[in-house]
């Protein structure tokens, strides 16, 4: 058994909602439903978007990777948008400079129906009582980092029902004080007795206020599909990540204090992630001969064998590796 005193950075990735209700957290299933939307892409932004995807597909990405010649079509586009030319001339078409915008909205929907999942019946989905339970009893007595790469809101909604975070004295720090974002809400005032919550890739209640300054907004505007353009949504093909994140500053925040977060931590645990993203990978090594690392997983990511070899060669190792069933069993912090 581990140490439960012991502090840790635990990492979690979209497994525990793969591991609840596979339709409501399967991004390809996601990006299509979004795409079938009547309202939220025209006819011709969805040609458009067709044509910056591999082999032009109607029905349009049903990966992140998909989505790599699509970023750098809006990247383009943002700078022509900024150009101002004489004559009420412009560089783009109408449906060029409103591009940028709707596909903003599209991935921004797609983290809307990811974090407010619902299962067949039309009710949220929720962590198991038992292991929200026994994770809040871990993070209480360990003190540990808890960090996320997914957009849903499973996490969050438990740790804030157990009252670890969302209050002035709440133990879990997310940078936020009265829904408005700074650096400076994350230090700790002399004391190690805090921890932090980080949202690594971001999530749909990060926006901007009108001056561009991160807000957290209510959580009935994601439900009722409000759309907004956040800057602060790492929905994109690998290689594009490590950009957007930089882009964002409170993402860039975020990063910074989970390299704090793995440099005081003993062991880093990295729970239902699948291992594809190399910018994590990469700061997880530079600390991977001083620290424990663990890989918990569901059985079904592969034989033990091949997962083994994968995180020994992106990670480090002495990566120790523990497939599971289910996950959501895992009791061993």
């Amino acid at each position: 058994m581990s140490n439960a005193a012991t502090r840790k950075t635990i990492v979690f990735g979209n497994g525990l909602g793969m591991a609840l209700h596979p339709p409501a957290y399967d991004l390809t299933l996601v990006l299509a439903a979004v795409w079938e939307s009547e309202t939220l892409l025209s006819p011709t932004i969805k040609k458009l978007i067709s044509g910056c995807i591999p082999s032009e597909r109607p029905n349009g990405p049903s990966k992140e990777n998909d989505l790599s010649v699509l970023q750098r079509a809006v990247a383009a586009c943002d700078v022509l948008n900024g150009i101002k030319l004489a004559d009420e001339k412009h560089w783009l078409s109408p449906d060029g400079q409103q591009f940028p915008g709707a596909i903003k909205k599209y991935l921004y929907a797609v983290a809307c129906e990811i974090f407010d999942a619902r299962d067949e019946r039309g009710e949220p989905v929720v962590l198991p009582g038992a292991f929200s339970e026994k994770f809040a009893a871990f993070i209480k007595q360990s003190k540990s980092h808890v960090a996320t790469l997914n957009y849903d809101g499973l996490l969050y909604n438990s740790l804030q029902n157990s009252g670890l975070m969302g209050g002035e004295q709440s133990l879990l720090l997310d940078g936020f004080k009265k829904r408005r974002f700074s650096r400076n809400n994350l230090f700790r005032k002399k004391t190690a007795e805090f921890s932090w919550y980080l949202h690594l890739h971001g999530s749909p209640i990060f926006c901007d206020d009108v001056k561009g300054n991160p807000v957290k907004i209510q959580r009935k505007k994601v439900e009722g599909r409000i759309l907004s353009e956040s800057p602060h949504l790492v929905l994109t093909s690998v290689e594009h990540k490590p950009e957007v994140i930089t882009a964002s500053p409170l993402l860039n925040v975020y990063w910074e204090f989970l390299d704090r977060a793995i440099k005081e931590s003993d062991e880093v645990v990295l729970f239902g992630y699948s291992g594809d993203d190399s910018h994590l990978n990469d700061l997880v090594s530079n600390y991977a001969h001083g620290k424990s690392i663990r890989v918990v997983e569901w059985i079904g990511s592969g034989r033990h064998d091949l997962r083994e070899k994968f995180w020994k060669q992106h990670i480090s190792s002495n990566v120790s590796i523990e497939h599971l069933e289910d996950i959501l069993e895992f009791e061993d912090w």
